[in-house]
């Protein structure tokens, strides 16, 4: 596979430029095989870094200095070139994985830009060349010289589990879990060390529980057994749910269901749907909560219906107190009328549906919440919907309270 060496370029001893500056750098370029060595100096060391072009005509050498004088002093302007050589590497058919990046010469700026760029493009070797004597100046004495190279799989592998910690604290469970590669599958997660995998064996079992709430399988839910939250990391603690929203999980995957605690979750699922932006899923969550409560409530009276509209009208004839609102709901919100859910494009239609403003899914989101708790307040069940709902927002709004 083609490779490509990237080096900074310092000045050196301006008195000893050979021991200084070109034998290390030739040690670099000359251990390992490359298509491809990039010499990255600043507008002053620009001529140093030709003359070793010229030294090493037998190896592809290209050199690429920082843009304006004075720039190798401003770690934002080096991470920018160097973030932008690498990307031109990438484009022309390296892979990151081909790439190493010596930040040996060059001020402390150029360095850590170096160092900064390779991480944010996961390459996955950096590489220094230090010396086991040094003078009475610090200054590696000629010959000692050796080469230390290091992983950046440590860092970002943890910079990834961060990554999907974030989205576990937006409700974003299964692109969390992308993130989050099988430990023990070959090739799933190379080259991270013991460290990073056992931290994946500890996120994935929770993570795992969590998006299979999250998409409604309960049962699959259910069946996922996640270690206790001290096993987790610090940062993760938080995340690990209390036992009223495990008990939630495991009454909604029981048998039989209830058709008021599905529509407390569905509301909650809807929620994190709207702050995802995906109103169409949104919506149908929104109609089957309506649809549910009337249900229940004309289930209360002794009496099965079809279909929300069926029910509603059933409840209407029986002047149940909660009918009045039911209906109202669709002149309120008319993406809840059935021909609206009905023509999604999840359903029957050829077109979303559920693009309202984020004014009026607020609104509506608002609605269905009120229709919940009415329906606990004549049933005087307040305390269990308070409980319920707040362990199915998790972990967004949770409270012991």
């Amino acid at each position: 596979m083609p490779r490509a060496l990237l080096l900074t370029v310092g000045t050196g001893d301006a008195a000893n430029l050979e021991a200084s500056l070109f034998t290390p750098l030739m040690l670099s370029i000359g251990t390992g095989e490359w298509a491809r060595v990039v010499l990255l100096p600043s507008q002053v060391t620009g001529v140093t870094a030709e003359t070793l072009r010229q030294r090493l005509q037998a190896v592809a050498i290209t050199v690429a200095p920082l843009p304006r004088p004075g720039a190798e002093n401003d770690p934002d302007a080096c991470f920018d070139h160097f973030d932008r050589t690498i990307e031109a590497l990438l484009a022309e058919g390296f892979d990151r994985t081909d790439l190493v990046a010596d930040f040996t010469r060059g001020t402390k700026a150029m360095s850590a830009a170096l160092v900064l760029a390779a991480v944010r493009h996961d390459v996955p070797r950096l590489r220094y060349v230090g010396g086991e004597q040094r003078d009475q100046r610090g200054i590696v004495v000629a010959g000692s010289e050796r080469i230390h190279e290091t992983r950046t799989a440590r860092a970002t592998a943890r910079r990834r589990i961060d990554l999907a910690r974030g989205l576990v604290e937006h409700a974003a469970f299964g692109a969390a879990l992308s993130l989050l590669p099988d430990p023990d599958a070959r090739l799933a997660a190379i080259g991270w060390d013991e460290g990073e995998r056992e931290a994946l064996r500890r996120l994935r079992p929770l993570v795992a529980w969590l998006a299979a709430w999250d998409r409604l399988d309960y049962a699959g839910a259910a069946a996922f057994i996640p270690l206790a939250a001290d096993a987790l990391p610090a940062a993760w603690r938080r995340h690990w749910p209390p036992a009223p929203v495990t008990r939630l999980v495991t009454r909604l995957a029981a048998r039989p269901r209830s058709d008021r605690l599905i529509a407390v979750d569905l509301l909650a699922n809807a929620e994190r749907r709207v702050a995802q932006g995906q109103y169409e899923d949104a919506l149908v969550r929104a109609y089957n909560v309506v649809e549910r409560i009337a249900r229940a409530r004309l289930h209360d009276l002794g009496h099965v219906a079809g279909g929300r509209e069926e029910a509603i009208d059933a409840l209407q004839q029986r002047r149940d107190p909660m009918a009045g609102m039911l209906r109202h709901l669709d002149q309120a919100h008319p993406s809840l009328k059935t021909h609206k859910r009905n023509d999604s494009i999840l359903i029957h239609g050829l077109a979303a549906q559920g693009s309202a403003s984020p004014d009026e899914w607020r609104r509506l989101l608002s609605s269905l919440e009120r229709l919940l708790r009415r329906d606990a307040e004549l049933r005087k069940d307040t305390a269990a919907l308070e409980r319920d709902l707040a362990a199915a927002r998790f972990p967004q709004t949770w409270s012991e309270t």
